[in-house]
């Protein structure tokens, strides 16, 4: 008799340690939880290299809250409707703050100033506006870039071809109609070239360079830039390339002097100043203070100089 009870109150010692185990892993659950926001960062899809030095930003602005590294998310650029489901899916898995960089700007714009939920979120290369005082837009200078550009492009060419491309992104249009207004001005000749979008794009610009293969192309943003680049090998031309954005590639062959010119901006800012942003507002301590968001232009010349390289290449930074 006295075994059983011995065996019994074992049992009940054991049960009464286990439930002190789980209620303190119930509450430091709790505490990290609060200590640690759940932010989630939405992109959607560029090269693949497109998003390292914004990425590094909002890793660096992470650490320095304390708090747990957002979940990155590709969507395809083109389809607005994933960008949806995911937000959707994220505000369901108890979301608190969401960085969107939206694959088409406007819908996804109205898409969220209509969600139920009161989560902050702050939209990444979205052009800020005064309709959407309660939206939070982080960008770089869009007007600034293409006019760097146009300028540096003005000295060398008098004619020019302006790859339309992707102009559901609000700042990429921005950036067109910047860059269209300086040549005009400046009595360039230009031109037009709009492809269907999507997968077409290398293999219209293919076909228009066989038949003007030694032209200034102008493109605004990497993604088009990279189709630049390889519809240039495939028709076997040699046209002037330009364009806003870097990646690897773009940079290999700025260095091979395929792409003339292109003018960079520090996207490592614009992720430490988004993630700053949706900081502030979500009421995060410690406030983050804003880091210059400066762009330049970078030709073969200038590629490896050392303030250039910190924000060309983010394994160095």
């Amino acid at each position: 008799m006295k075994k059983y009870k011995r065996i019994l109150l074992y049992a009940l010692a054991f049960i009464f340690f286990a439930e002190i185990v789980i209620v303190f892993i119930q509450a430091e659950t709790i505490e990290r939880s609060q200590a640690s926001p759940h932010v989630s960062v939405i992109l959607y899809e560029g090269v693949s290299d497109r998003w390292t030095s914004l990425n590094q930003g909002i890793q660096q602005a992470c650490e320095t809250l304390g708090i747990n590294t957002p979940i990155i998310k590709l969507s395809d650029r083109d389809t607005p409707d994933q960008q949806k489901e995911i937000i959707e899916r994220e505000i369901a898995d108890g979301v608190q703050g969401l960085l969107i960089a939206p694959g088409q700007s406007v819908m996804i714009r109205n898409y969220v100033k209509e969600l139920p939920a009161q989560i902050p979120v702050v939209l990444l290369e979205a052009v800020p506006g005064e309709e959407d005082p309660e939206l939070s837009a982080v960008t770089l200078d869009d007007v600034q870039m293409a006019g760097q550009l146009a300028d540096g492009l003005i000295q060398d060419e008098t004619s020019v071809i302006l790859l339309k491309e992707n102009m559901g992104h609000e700042n990429l249009r921005l950036r067109y109609e910047t860059f269209k207004a300086h040549m005009e001005a400046s009595g360039i000749d230009v031109t037009e070239w709009e492809s269907a979008g999507g997968d077409n794009t290398v293999d219209y610009l293919t076909g228009r360079l066989l038949e003007s293969p030694r032209n200034a192309v102008v493109a605004f943003d990497p993604q088009t830039l990279e189709a630049a680049i390889d519809a240039t090998q495939a028709a076997k031309a040699r046209p002037r390339l330009y364009g806003i954005g870097s990646s690897e590639k773009i940079l290999y062959y700025l260095d091979r002097q395929l792409v003339r010119e292109i003018c960079y901006g520090n996207e490592y800012g614009v992720g430490w100043n988004a993630m700053a942003a949706l900081a502030q507002a979500m009421k995060l301590n410690p406030s983050l203070p804003l880091t210059d968001t400066d762009s330049f232009l970078v030709r073969k010349d200038n590629l490896y100089q050392k303030d250039v390289e910190q924000f060309l290449f983010p394994s160095i930074r």
